[in-house]
């Protein structure tokens, strides 16, 4: 009969509790700084959020203030669109446009992403000032503006962390070789041989 035991996997990371004649002070360090970016990089997670949070908050605020800043009008297309690149697959049609606003007409343009006939009613967003802007923000604008902070926040500090760590370890190992390098060459040049 042939016996299967299953052991628990092995971790560089464990290093820094283990007992044995083969653990290096260098391998304890590297174990312990390894632990330490774990957590650091685990606290970051709530970080990031409250982060992304208050971003969120402070974004929802200025895009409400915005918003109530504009106000819409139907206008009626005037001449034909006019299409431009903004970009490799993006068209913006830009149409000239006119509406009435306290009793006086007004022209401008309006962009849209479809070509508009003349005769057509568009509804048109102006700024306080009258002139043609664009609509308010997305109503999860503020949201993926949030989400995306609590993303940089979080991966900025596990970068930091794995190159602090990389940097670490590279350094440790290049002690390594230099002491197997030193060791090695004592035992050939102990005079043993003639």
């Amino acid at each position: 009969m042939e016996y299967f035991t299953i052991r628990w996997p092995r971790s560089r990371v464990l290093n820094a509790f283990r007992r044995g004649p083969l653990i290096r002070i260098s391998d304890r360090v590297e174990s312990i700084v390894a632990i330490v970016g774990i957590l650091m990089v685990i606290v970051a997670l709530p970080v990031g959020a409250a982060v992304g949070t208050s971003v969120r908050d402070a974004q929802a605020r200025v895009l409400a203030e915005h918003a109530a800043t504009l106000s819409e009008v139907d206008a009626l297309v005037t001449a034909k669109s006019k299409s431009r690149s903004d970009g490799p697959y993006d068209v913006v049609y830009a149409t000239p446009v006119r509406w009435m606003s306290d009793g006086i007409d007004h022209n401008g343009v309006a962009e849209s992403s479809s070509p508009l006939r003349v005769g057509d009613h568009v509804p048109v967003w102006l700024s306080d000032s009258g002139q043609v802007t664009r609509g308010p923000a997305p109503a999860d604008e503020a949201a993926r503006q949030g989400i995306a902070a609590a993303i940089v926040v979080w991966a900025s500090v596990a970068s930091v962390v794995g190159c602090a760590h990389w940097a670490l370890r590279s350094h440790l190992d290049t002690v390594r070789s230099r002491v197997w390098d030193d060791e090695l060459g004592s035992i050939i040049d102990d005079g043993s041989r003639r």
